[in-house]
């Protein structure tokens, strides 16, 4: 049975305003997303060419200004006593209770630290302590000859 050219026309209208709104729905995601590609592109690109400044300008400035400087006193150092620059006075700083204290190493921590490269440092603190099932003593940590020649760069 044929239906009455109202509901034809109604079904098209109806039919019509949903694919319109579909299209500018899409259009608009897409629109949206497209701004969004392009504002990101940009924003990394402008970062980028900040970043390519700063490494070429900025940084060999603050290089040349606070680490040269350090690094050329150290091996003036080096050169008139390493043995005495490995000495010390060193400040270490506890890895648990942040305790920190001055101290001189010794003959035999020096060679320790020549040979393995790191010593062990007893905290200054006597309430830090490592405790195990059978015993209790003073909290230990390690310092390697990096972490002293950082302390030494950076001051």
């Amino acid at each position: 049975m044929p239906r009455p050219p109202s509901a034809a026309t109604d079904d098209i209208i109806w039919f019509r305003k949903l694919y319109e709104e579909e299209v500018k729905r899409r259009v608009s995601a897409g629109l949206s997303q497209e701004f969004n590609t392009r504002v990101e592109t940009a924003a990394v690109t402008r970062a980028q060419q900040r970043l390519k400044e700063l490494t070429s300008t900025e940084w060999p400035t603050w290089y040349c200004t606070n680490i040269q400087p350090k690094i050329v006193e150290l091996e003036s150092k080096i050169n008139v006593d390493a043995i005495q620059l490995l000495k010390g006075p060193w400040l270490f700083t506890c890895d648990r209770c942040g305790t920190s204290c001055n101290a001189e190493l010794t003959a035999g921590e020096v060679e320790q630290l020549l040979r393995t490269g790191q010593i062990k440092v007893a905290c200054a603190n006597p309430e830090c302590v490592d405790k195990s099932w059978f015993s209790s003593r003073r909290h230990t940590f390690y310092v390697s000859l990096h972490n002293l020649i950082e302390i030494r760069i950076m001051g």
